[in-house]
């Protein structure tokens, strides 16, 4: 969630909102590792969230890192009208018309002006080609958490894709 007005604080942020100590101990690790080699993960001020910040938060602008919950829905509520949440996961879940739905995300983001912005661990194409060739997988690959799976087949042409639809078992 990111105060709008604010918003430069999402973009260099100074002023980082987690829900839990183990939350902010997972961001320092990064913060660690990393802010060496970029600026983006040396955050200055790491917070876990708490009433007595409110002020702080409204003077200062925040970014703040959200899950559905109670917890976070009683937070997001104080700033409804002057806030703007950065969904990052899969749409699907946020799709009434996906088996996948997930209706605790969709009451979360309920009424509140939001912007989809995908964020993804996943592997390039070229670096699944060479995790295909130096596997050599006997079974085959099946392609999952994608919309379309038939680009394996070109990918790899002589390998064996398995496509599979959603709730599709495979049995080897």
């Amino acid at each position: 969630m990111v105060s709008v007005g604010m918003v430069e604080a999402f973009f260099n942020p100074n002023f980082l909102l987690l829900d839990i100590q183990f939350s902010k101990k997972q961001l320092e690790t990064v913060r660690n590792a990393h802010a060496s080699k970029s600026s983006f993960y040396d955050f200055k001020n790491v917070y876990s969230y708490a009433a007595n910040l409110d002020k702080l938060m409204e003077e200062k602008g925040f970014c703040m890192l959200v899950r559905q919950g109670e917890f976070f829905k009683k937070i997001m509520k104080k700033y409804k009208d002057n806030c703007l949440v950065i969904y990052s996961m899969w749409t699907g879940y946020i799709n009434e018309q996906e088996r996948a739905k997930n209706q605790g995300l969709i009451d979360l983001l309920a009424g509140y002006k939001y912007r989809v912005l995908h964020t993804s661990g996943h592997a390039s194409p070229k670096d699944i080609k060479k995790l295909y060739e130096t596997v050599k997988p006997t079974c085959g690959l099946i392609p999952i958490h994608t919309d379309s799976p038939e680009l394996f087949e070109e990918l790899i042409p002589d390998g064996k894709i398995i496509i599979l639809d959603d709730g599709e078992q495979y049995m080897l």
